[in-house]
């Protein structure tokens, strides 16, 4: 599914609800909707992109042909703007660990290069 690749690259979850109150309309944030359980569960993302009725398990059931409400909801909607928005911020935070960790990693190395020799590592060497 496509709301799953989005959600899992911007590292975000999609929230599902159900009008037919029943024990699992309540789901994890971390449901993927390839696994949702029950075809009354669904999204105003799912709606959008037209979820199968899965009255049947034919392939016939999907329309696969993208329209301009979709077209537009994916470049220019609130929805995914906050999703990328929110990918934005994970790759900030992720750049300043990975600079910190590599300014770590050089200080080591100098330590190591500049390390003075104990009687230790030299008889070690031989």
């Amino acid at each position: 599914m496509l709301i799953d690749a989005i959600c899992q690259i911007t590292g975000t979850t999609e929230t599902y609800s159900s009008m037919i109150p029943e024990p699992f309309t309540f789901l994890p944030e971390t449901q993927r909707a390839i696994a949702l359980p029950d075809g009354s569960i669904t999204s105003p993302f799912l709606e959008m992109f037209g979820r199968p009725a899965r009255d049947t398990g034919l392939t016939d059931e999907r329309n696969n042909r993208m329209t301009s409400a979709q077209a537009l909801h994916l470049l220019n909607s609130n929805h995914i703007r906050q999703k990328i928005s929110s990918l934005k911020t994970r790759a900030v935070i992720l750049l300043v660990h990975r600079s910190r960790s590599l300014v770590r990693y050089n200080r080591l190395q100098l330590r190591s290069l500049f390390a003075k020799s104990t009687p230790s590592s030299v008889n070690g060497l031989s």
